[in-house]
């Protein structure tokens, strides 16, 4: 379903009215309003990618009122509002996962009833509620994972027995209240757990005073668990309450390095800045001298406008100390008659020639709000690039450029069968950063004919993003299709230069899957010896392999043998 309604559904209450028990309801990303009720069986419903779907949502997010219901991946806002639930649980064995949830009475409110709930509640981030989960008479839950700060209270139990409760992240200002019996650690087991220590155990207690008792605790052997439990009353103890691993100083001083595409040209002039230093924990680039931090990314674009000599300060620091490089860019004023700059222009450092076509989309940026360029045009794969802003700068560009070949700011091929290069400009001077936007997104499409042509299998399309000096692979997630296009939508870590892969299936593989005209040359062979045997038993019947017709069904029985050899 789509907020646009191209789509199967318009909105998720007339998909979720429509379906019926075992049915999975894929959302895809846009804003779509809450008070869902659900009373269907065994459903699940799903973002397409993790947060892209957001409810927006005046009273309670979603009402589950069937059993065995999972919701999942969807970002759920509230308004505030006293009373109002970002999930209401009034079922059984339902699962609540990988949501964030934010500015409602109570994130996760469920209420079963003395005969249990048996449900989960599975990494979650769970912020800004007067109360982040809430348990009422309901039994032998599942909670972990999850991540709840900025809340009054984070856990509220009333009448609510035997859950497990391990691997949470607690920072509130009261973590927990009324305390009925439950277990609030799993065993010891091997694996990175919610604040990045080697062991899963019990949980995270913090408050935003940094008072907590996993913040004032000490972990003498370093297994990322307090040297005592939390003892929360006299029956509710947390015996492996976890302590944030220390953050071990490097052992040498940073050494500030760094690399530029150009130096100088004419305005506007794109520079293609990166980092290349060494035994660094933190990097802060100004671009203009002007002591003001413009970008603390490893690798960004800025674009110079007017003409002028800047100094571009990189600062380097681990907890050693600090080191510092100074570049020089030279942009000058472009004299009449002068031809363009030789870059891919409007921010792009890609070489003009290196460009097959390109679209621009421009979207007003504010604060807070999900943020959705479209490009209409069909000039390229990519079909929209959105993210959620963190700042409130106006109107902004972003570039597509799709590639005739491998871009010029890569120095390698991708594995696997390559459909298109293509470079993602957002705005201007490093604006595209997680300091201002966060949970970007591409959504891209993939000729059907290609695929075809190359053989390649659907669920190996993949869309490779480069950075550090390397591919980073992200299997693409399909996300609808058309007669001519697949659909995939991708959230990636940043937006920059691109490839779409796909790997070609195996021989075995196509056979695996059930070749028809293999199936049908052996029971075409079959048929040949069958044949053959049948006239050789009428020639030896008869005596005389001279007969009349003999020669005849002999030729028929070759022509179609050479047929089926052509055929495999």
């Amino acid at each position: 379903m789509d907020e646009d309604g191209p789509a199967d559904y318009a909105t998720i209450q007339a998909a979720v009215n429509d379906a019926s028990s075992g049915d999975t309801i894929i959302v895809n990303p846009g804003i779509y309003p809450g008070n869902i009720t659900i009373t269907v069986p065994d459903l699940v419903l799903v973002s397409s990618n993790q947060y892209n779907a957001t409810i927006r949502a005046t009273e309670n997010a979603f009402n589950l009122n069937a059993d065995n219901i999972t919701i999942k991946s969807f970002n759920i806002i509230g308004t505030g509002s006293s009373g109002y639930s970002g999930v209401i649980d009034s079922s059984f064995f339902c699962t609540i996962q990988n949501n964030k949830i934010s500015n409602f009475h109570t994130g996760i409110g469920v209420y079963n009833g003395n005969e249990g709930g048996r449900g989960s509640i599975i990494n979650n981030y769970i912020f800004d509620c007067s109360e982040g989960i809430l348990l009422w008479s309901s039994n032998d839950n599942k909670l972990s994972g999850n991540k709840i700060s900025n809340c009054e209270t984070g856990l509220d139990m009333v009448d609510s027995y035997g859950t497990l409760i391990y691997n949470n992240n607690f920072n509130n200002t009261r973590n927990v209240q009324f305390v009925d019996i439950s277990t609030w650690n799993t065993t010891k087991t091997p694996g990175k757990n919610i604040v990045g220590g080697p062991y899963i155990g019990g949980n995270y207690w913090a408050t935003p005073a940094e008072d907590g008792f996993s913040q004032t605790n000490s972990d003498a052997n370093e297994d990322g668990f307090a040297d005592v439990p939390y003892k929360l009353n006299e029956v509710n103890i947390d015996y492996l309450p976890l302590v944030a691993p220390a953050e071990k100083p490097a052992t040498a001083l940073p050494v500030a390095n760094s690399k530029t595409n150009t130096t100088s040209g004419n305005a506007p002039l794109s520079v293609l800045f990166t980092d290349l230093s060494q035994d660094a924990t933190s990097r802060s680039w100004d671009v203009n001298n002007d002591g003001i931090e413009d970008s603390n990314e490893a690798s960004f674009v800025h674009v110079y406008e007017i003409p002028g000599n800047y100094n571009v300060n990189l600062t380097v620091s681990n907890l050693n100390g600090t080191s510092s490089k100074t570049t020089t860019i030279d942009v000058e004023k472009k004299s009449s008659g002068e031809s363009s700059s030789s870059v891919g222009g409007g921010g792009s450092p890609e070489p003009a020639r290196n460009v097959g076509t390109k679209e621009l989309s421009q979207v007003f940026i504010t604060n807070g709000k999900a943020v959705k360029f479209g490009f209409t045009k069909n000039a390229t794969c990519v079909v929209y690039v959105s993210f959620d802003a963190k700042n409130t700068v106006g109107k902004t560009t972003t570039i597509v450029e799709e590639l005739k070949d491998k871009s010029a700011l890569v120095s390698e091929l991708p594995a696997g069968e390559v459909y298109k290069f293509f470079n993602v400009w957002v705005g201007n001077s490093g604006f595209a950063t997680s300091k201002n936007i966060e949970n970007p997104v591409i959504c891209f499409k993939v000729e059907k004919s290609w695929i075809k042509a190359k053989k390649v299998g659907q669920t190996s399309i993949t869309l490779n993003r480069y950075s550090d000096k390397k591919w980073e692979p992200v299997p693409a997630s399909l996300s609808g299709e058309d007669k001519e296009f697949l659909y995939f939508t991708n959230e990636v870590p940043a937006f920059s230069s691109f490839a779409i892969t796909g790997k070609a299936k195996s021989l075995s593989g196509e056979n695996a899957s059930g070749s028809e005209p293999e199936q049908e040359t052996r029971l075409a062979d079959e048929e040949i010896k069958n044949m053959g045997e049948e006239v050789g038993q009428s020639a030896a019947q008869e005596g005389d392999t001279k007969a009349p017709g003999f020669e005849i069904v002999y030729g028929i029985i070759c022509l179609f043998a050479i047929f089926l050899y052509k055929r495999k």
